[in-house]
């Protein structure tokens, strides 16, 4: 369920506001699901995860330094696709709310104008997030 954020922001929404700020190249959803949003960017954060991270500096450092890293991420994998004669044409990650995180990307051969040529890859990521 994606949650919406009103103007009457609790903490939890304040920061998953300014979250979005700090990180402009990263389109976010507050949710569990595993949505994605065409050739952009997405990272879907599980509620209760921002939620801690609102409260948990620590936490919200480790994770910050962890999404830091996608949009790098994102465009290697772009350009691999292309050397790959593919196209990158969905890129989600999800971060449930211990901090681990899944990734899932579906490639299109360049060369194929049918949507039925998609191939699709997860990959499972463990995470550098010190629990307590």
């Amino acid at each position: 369920m994606t949650l919406e954020i009103n103007n009457n922001l609790d903490s939890t929404g304040k920061y998953f506001k300014d979250l979005c700020k700090k990180f402009p190249n990263i389109k976010f959803n507050m949710t569990t699901e595993k949505v994605g949003s065409g050739t952009q960017l997405t990272v879907n954060l599980s509620p209760k995860l921002v939620e801690k991270m609102s409260k948990n500096q620590k936490l919200a450092e480790d994770i910050e330094k962890a999404l830091s890293t996608e949009p790098a991420t994102f465009e290697w994998l772009k350009n691999m696709c292309k050397t790959n004669g593919q196209e990158l044409s969905t890129r989600y990650v999800v971060y449930d709310e211990n901090g681990e995180s899944v990734s899932s990307s579906e490639l299109k051969n360049i060369d194929d104008n049918n949507s039925s040529k998609i191939h699709k890859y997860d990959e499972n990521r463990n995470s550098n997030i010190e629990k307590k």
